[in-house]
């Protein structure tokens, strides 16, 4: 009955539209209004109920035009709605669907809030008539997924129902005689120049670059490529120049003429693909210029490593203190630079010499190698102000007061520097001495070198442990009291093993209490095994369990025991 149906709705809408338009303000009944809208409503959900509602066809369309803006990868209350997956989990509100329910459905009461703040889409236009219409009959009859891949972007769903069927996409592969790479030739200039217009739920001209399999399935005219036919490919004659409108688009950098070339040569030898996966994402293809500053430094001698080095720590030490060139002195592992004595700097030397190798017998480090590319450069400033100086200039930060020292150690080695303030070695009572602050930062340098960030006070409580183990500093004893005092801010036992659960000043504290701990019980070679669980990327809870056979909350039970009452 749908023919006969839709005719009593074309009727409505036309009697709607002669009621709304001949009557005037005073004149219009506004029951017949309403009982006219109505009639117009039930006809429409009539029509609905009986052909059935897409959720390609009619609901995905609504829901990434109005909702992606704050719900795709933005996914803003923990919701995201950018793919049929995501829909069925829900986000922090709970569950958005009761499939054959729309009125239990969470999904539906957003859209029909009465307040205007809490109503969804946030700060736009309510949903339409129609539009919720549709939705609420597709949940009745039960919020079935009409297509194949529910992990697919709404908008891929949409494209690909819209599109002609063009048959299965053939992706050519490599001969191993091409002298053109997709990957390291072409990918490159294609995220930088053509991927941030074709992209998104909305892609220009419906081609979406942000993969190699959906560039090769087209766009809204068809497919764009032709494999090795170089002029009869539609993407090849607008970005050569052959047909307007050339891409890219005037307001985009044109290709360079190498560009040109490789892209011409690539069509020629048939659009082969070198990568791993077609859904790779392109920009996941291009190193980024982190990974290929990383690549230049990996083929860098031990000379040129020490060369970088010394003009880095050159660098930022005129920055600092432009007018006092301080001094240096070189050792096997170590670059110490600094404005105190030289018979300083070479001390300082030594005693990182021997604690290093305290460090790394800790870890089991066996390797006879140099622990640094170009050296640990150690930076040391004979007051407050040349410290201060430094973290002002070189780390745009102001430290905090009770901060005395720290590390920087990027993941490429290109940055690897300890920074100390040189109290001496008999400070203030209450304060860590030279020494003592030195092995807690090489420690830090440490661990960092392998890539993980790892919990301060992992990193700052192995170096006081092994500080502590040379004796002759009154500083450690001040240690247990503070760490008590901290833990009684916390609520959850195992909170105390997170990240910024402590203040700078505590966190020392709580650092070399709790290694303490995990060392007396159960020695240095499970600690290290633990470290080691950590640096692979395992949590601390998962860590806790594989090593010490206990979850992070009984650990940390444990551990608050072992401390004074504060």
């Amino acid at each position: 009955e749908y023919d006969a149906a839709q005719e009593i709705v074309t009727k409505a809408e036309a009697a709607l539209d002669a009621i709304t338009t001949t009557l005037t303000p005073e004149d219009a009944d506004d029951r017949t209004l309403l009982a006219a809208k109505k009639y117009l409503f039930d006809q429409k959900e009539r029509v609905l109920e009986a052909v059935g509602v897409s959720f390609v066809g009619d609901v995905a369309p609504i829901l990434n035009t109005k909702c992606s803006r704050c719900h795709g990868m933005q996914a803003s209350g923990g919701l995201n709605l950018n793919t049929f997956a995501s829909i069925q989990r829900g986000g922090r509100s709970g569950l958005l669907l009761t499939p054959g329910s729309p009125t239990r459905s969470l999904i539906m009461a957003k859209l029909i809030h009465p307040d205007d703040a809490q109503r969804m889409p946030r700060g736009a236009a309510r949903l339409s008539d129609d539009e919720l219409l549709k939705i609420s009959i597709w949940i009745k009859k039960g919020a079935k997924f009409d297509a194949q891949d529910a992990d697919a972007t709404l908008a891929d769903l949409i494209r690909t129902a819209n599109r002609p069927a063009l048959g299965k996409v053939e992706i050519p592969k490599p001969s191993g005689t091409e002298t053109v790479s997709f990957t390291k030739d072409i990918a490159p200039f294609m995220v930088n120049l053509c991927v941030r217009c074709h992209s998104g739920n909305t892609p220009a001209s419906g081609l979406d670059l942000t993969t190699f399999e959906k560039m090769m399935e087209g766009g809204d005219s068809g497919r764009v490529i032709i494999p090795g036919n170089v002029e009869g490919s539609r993407m090849f004659r607008l970005v050569g120049g052959l047909e307007n409108p050339r891409m890219p688009a005037n307001n985009q950098a044109r290709i360079t003429r190498q560009n040109y070339d490789d892209f011409k040569k690539w069509f020629e030898e048939g659009n082969k693909f070198d990568g791993d996966s077609i859904k790779t994402p392109l920009r996941d293809l291009v190193p980024s210029v982190a990974e290929a500053r990383a690549e230049e430094l990996a083929k860098l001698t031990d000379d040129q490593w020490l060369d970088l080095r010394l003009e880095r720590t050159e660098d930022q030490w005129k920055r600092t203190l432009p007018k006092e060139p301080g001094s240096r002195v070189e050792g096997e592992e170590f670059l110490v630079w600094g404005n105190v004595s030289r018979e300083r700097l070479t001390e300082i030397n030594t005693m990182a010499e021997k604690n290093l190798l305290g460090i790394k017998t800790m870890f089991s480090d066996k390797s006879d190698k140099r622990t640094f590319n170009g050296r640990l450069a150690i930076m040391v400033f004979k007051d407050r102000l040349g410290y201060e100086e430094f973290n002002l200039t070189i780390e745009r930060r102001r430290p905090d007061a009770s901060i005395i020292g720290h590390t920087k150690v990027t993941d490429s080695l290109e940055d690897a520097y300890v920074v100390l303030e040189d109290l001496g070695d008999d400070p203030a009572e209450g304060q860590m001495n030279f020494e003592t602050n030195l092995v807690t930062q090489l420690s830090s340098a440490y661990l960092q070198k392998s890539g993980t960030r790892l919990p301060d006070w992992v990193s700052f409580g192995t170096g006081l442990y092994l500080a502590a183990r040379s004796g002759g500093d009154a500083y450690f004893k001040t240690l247990p009291p503070v760490a008590a005092e901290a833990l009684t801010g916390i609520t959850q036992p195992e909170a105390i093993f997170a990240e910024g659960a402590f203040s700078p000043g505590q966190s020392g504290a709580v650092g070399y209490t709790l290694v303490t701990f995990l060392i007396k019980n159960g020695g240095a070679g499970k600690f290290g095994q633990f470290v080691s669980r950590l640096k692979s990327g395992s949590t601390v809870d998962a860590a806790f369990r594989a090593i010490y056979r206990a979850d992070a909350t009984a650990m940390a039970i444990g551990y608050s025991k072992t401390l004074p009452q504060p």
